[in-house]
């Protein structure tokens, strides 16, 4: 049996996990600050799920999708592996997150009626 190599370090983990947090943030620039601080632990996991799929998703090119195992002697065989097994659950969980908050975002028809009211208060300047 191989042992298992970690795909990043500590610190490349909470690079890439601060890097995805900029990412969400930029896409919800739009948003009211007070909601986006309603919802900073959200925005924190959804980060952190992105980062850790990026890290199955490597660790199942490197590795493959199957683990091979022994149970003593003469017991031997092939499993699914444990980042195959996390993956449709993780991305499930991410998926979510990305859900709850993209319906912060304003529907077309509030970001026209916004567009509309700035117009309107800088035309008057």
């Amino acid at each position: 049996m191989k042992k298992f190599e970690p795909i990043f370090t500590e610190e490349e983990r909470k690079k890439l996990t601060r890097k995805n947090k900029a990412k969400i943030r930029k896409c919800l620039e739009n948003v009211d600050p007070e909601l986006i601080k309603l919802h900073e632990k959200t925005i924190e996991d959804a980060a952190s799920y992105a980062t850790c799929l990026e890290e199955i998703n490597r660790q199942i090119e490197r590795d493959g999708y199957v683990d091979e195992y022994q149970n003593g002697e003469n017991q031997w065989g092939v499993k699914k592996s444990v980042a195959a097994e996390l993956k449709p659950k993780y991305s499930q969980i991410y998926q979510g997150l990305i859900k709850q908050l993209k319906e912060l975002l304003p529907s077309e028809g509030e970001k026209d009626a916004a567009a509309e009211i700035m117009e309107f208060l800088n035309a008057g300047r």
